[in-house]
């Protein structure tokens, strides 16, 4: 998932800096990031900056409002898009905090009369989605607190001794692995960059291990994008999986799994791939011998009891995610359940004080306000009119699905690269580009998984997602290897889409009986 982080303030600091490494933020706590991607107390510049950005929102907002109603457009749906212009603009710009953002969108959308009550104007902070996304960070922040999920990296990382190329693969084996233990993927990667980056200090590889090399670029740009897509293969893992089956009409646990697991996996095996080609070359700079760590393999620790009530609480809950068709529960129960369990004072094996201090709030304010968003948009007829009048612009002719499935894929692209956060892009998407896909032979529910998938792999600068920003503040990746990195990606999963996804998800729904 996105993440479980922290507050704005606190948290641990990251391992010391190598020789020549650049000077750059810590990437030790998850919180940081979150703050300069999600919003911040001056994290984006001056107040001065941040009133007159908030003045341009509702000076947009404003205009959208007086212009002449368009034909078949109710008022409440134009209501709506001034509302989707105002938060939109906040959130690209990140004038403000998001949780602010998200509180002034409730108030403005109800002032306007796009909703007809206030609690619909914060409709989405009553969603399981929400629940559930708050129980997964439960669940996360006591699988960390208890060393559960460091002994869980280290034992896999103490296997990969014997050179790069090894730890490589077994680092995206990690990524797939650990979901199932740490669902966050902010969690892991604030857990395994400090480590990996020790690994490349003490690889005796002269300069290949330094910031900016190939070795660094090779075992650092992983962890921007894949371990993101190990994520969102579960539907309790990522922010993208959690809010595209919200918006998609409830996507349970287990057919979630059924139709993203085997694509996300595969395109973490092929990007992983594309890497090790682009920057292999780096394993030659080391010695042949280097492994992981150098000198004897310290004891491992005991087993706590903390470790050991939070591992059962873990596979408990799993399996009440895979056996969601037999006991018909929302992921959000199970995760609420275990969370309580975990955090219960005396009961639990974390302090629920500590969870309180550093669970995101802003990630939940962001998904709670981009549910508000897409329902408004849809109750008010904004989707369908916006939708209709895509349809009539691309005539009335029949397209490929392939080709539909480029041009979605494309469009997700472009609008993550405008609106860097995933609940607020898969928000505007899904639900505009769900009915025309339909409209235009394309299964809805194809669509949606498409732009998942797009939304969540296709990363072209540090600030459009946290983990980007965490990997580029080790000082190993640059803007351009990102940038350089994005495109690759996209070319990659356009074929993938064409020639393996769209064949296995009709195959998906051909035996859900949705086709």
């Amino acid at each position: 998932m996105s993440g479980t982080g922290g507050g704005e303030r606190g948290g641990h600091r990251g391992a010391s800096r190598g020789r020549g490494e650049q000077p750059r933020r810590s990437v030790g706590g998850a919180w940081l990031g979150q703050a300069l991607v999600l919003g911040g107390p001056g994290s984006r510049g001056s107040v001065a900056r941040s009133l007159v950005l908030l003045g341009l929102a509702l000076g947009l907002c404003l205009l959208i409002v007086l212009l002449p109603q368009p034909n078949g457009l109710s008022l409440p749906a134009q209501r709506a898009f001034a509302g989707a212009t105002f938060i939109l603009v906040l959130w690209i710009t990140r004038a403000i905090p998001v949780p602010a953002s998200v509180l002034l969108l409730g108030l403005l959308l109800r002032g306007l009369g796009a909703v007809p009550s206030l609690g619909a104007g914060f409709g989405g902070f009553a969603s399981p989605v929400v629940a559930f996304l708050l129980g997964i960070f439960g669940i996360a922040h006591a699988v960390v607190s208890t060393g559960l999920a460091r002994r869980f990296s280290r034992l896999l990382l103490r296997r990969a001794r014997g050179g790069v190329v090894r730890l490589y693969v077994q680092q995206l084996f990690l990524f797939c692995g650990g979901a199932y233990v740490v669902p966050s993927a902010i969690t892991r990667s604030s857990i395994m960059i400090p480590v990996y980056r020790d690994v490349l200090r003490r690889l005796r590889s002269g300069s290949g291990g330094e910031p900016g090399s190939r070795l660094g670029r090779l075992v650092m740009l992983p962890h921007a994008v894949l371990n993101a897509a190990a994520s969102s293969a579960l539907l309790t893992g990522g922010l993208a999986s959690i809010t595209a089956a919200s918006l998609l009409g409830g996507v349970s646990w287990l057919r979630w799994f059924a139709a993203m697991a085997l694509p996300y996996y595969l395109f973490i095996a092929a990007a992983g791939g594309l890497l090790l080609m682009c920057f292999g070359g780096a394993s030659g700079d080391a010695a042949p011998a280097a492994g992981v760590a150098d000198g004897p393999e310290p004891r491992r620790a005991p087993w706590s009891r903390g470790e050991a009530q939070a591992l059962v609480t873990l596979t408990a809950v799993s399996l009440l995610w895979v056996t969601d068709f037999l006991h018909g529960f929302h992921p959000a129960f199970p995760a609420l359940l275990a969370a309580a369990a975990l955090l219960a004072p005396r009961l639990g094996v974390a302090e629920w004080r500590d969870f309180l201090r550093q669970v995101s709030w802003s990630q939940l304010f962001l998904v709670a306000g981009s549910l508000t968003l897409a329902r408004v948009l849809v109750e008010t007829g904004a989707a369908a009119w916006l939708a209709a009048r895509l349809f009539s612009s691309l005539g009335a002719g029949s397209y490929p699905v392939w080709a539909m499935a480029l041009v979605i894929l494309l469009l997700s692209a472009l609008v993550h690269a405008i609106v860097p956060n995933v609940p607020g892009s898969l928000a505007v998407l899904i639900p505009v580009l769900t009915p025309l896909a339909a409209r235009l032979g394309l299964p809805p529910l194809v669509a949606g998984f498409i732009m998942t998938m797009a939304v969540d792999t296709l990363v072209f600068y540090p600030y459009q997602s946290v983990l980007a920003l965490m990997v580029y503040e080790t000082g190993y990746v640059r803007t351009i290897d990102l940038a350089l990195s994005g495109m690759l990606f996209m070319v990659l999963l356009m074929a993938l889409v064409l020639l393996l996804f769209l064949p296995f998800w009709g195959l998906v729904l051909e035996r859900w009986g949705a086709a």
